[in-house]
């Protein structure tokens, strides 16, 4: 929410990381690729998990601390990919137009 603080025009307003905030905000939805992700090999990370800032919520944690996306929660925020550790991310944001496309046409 960095941004939000030096932002010069006032343009981005800050919200805080609760569930008020999550209906104001939908910029995608957090998808784990589980043959990458280093947790779904039985390597516990959970790197992920510590960056979301709805955790519990947005995403919990299952054997191994495998990431586990809620959609319903799931700000697409981008914290969880900014933080894997695995080179290309295990975990990816799907842009809200692009979710709605696929909901279209799929």
């Amino acid at each position: 929410m960095a941004c939000t603080q030096v932002c010069p025009t006032g343009a981005l307003q800050p919200l805080e990381p609760t569930e008020a905030g999550r209906q104001t905000v939908s910029m995608g939805t957090a998808v784990v690729l589980e043959d990458v992700c280093y947790s779904y090999a039985g390597r516990t990370c959970g790197v992920c998990y510590r960056a979301c800032p709805l955790p519990g919520k947005a995403m919990k944690l299952g054997l191994y601390e495998t990431p586990i996306v809620n959609p319903e929660h799931c700000v697409g925020c981008g914290l969880c990919e900014q933080a894997c550790v695995h080179m290309p991310q295990a975990i990816r944001i799907i842009p809200a137009s692009q979710l709605a496309q696929e909901e279209v046409h799929g």
